[in-house]
């Protein structure tokens, strides 16, 4: 766990003989808590999609006073599309990195 003030190096590799992490058993709580948070952004996404559309989407992010609504909405809607199918199909894999033992 990473303290306050605490310094993380990183090293890179270019012998990619060896994977950079050993592959560890999932937790089933995170895998829950993933796939729910996943399902829950893909869906406001898809309700944003099939229900108001783009020039819908843009059109409340103006009512709501959000600066370049009409951008900012569609962007709303394509993140929570996207990132809900990536985070419910545990996509990147071997995200999280594994904790260091020391």
């Amino acid at each position: 766990m990473l303290r306050w003030g605490a310094t993380v190096s990183v090293v890179l590799t270019t012998d990619m003989k060896e994977p950079l992490h050993e592959p560890r058993p999932a937790r089933p709580a995170l895998l829950v808590l993933r796939a729910v948070l996943g399902v829950t952004m893909f869906l406001h996404g898809w309700q944003k999609l099939t229900g108001p559309g783009l020039e819908g989407v843009g059109g409340m992010f103006d009512q709501m006073g959000v600066p370049l609504a009409q951008v900012a909405g569609p962007a709303t809607m394509l993140v929570e599309l996207v990132g809900g199918c990536c985070s419910s199909s545990a996509w990147p894999p071997g995200w999280p990195p594994p904790r260091s033992s020391s």
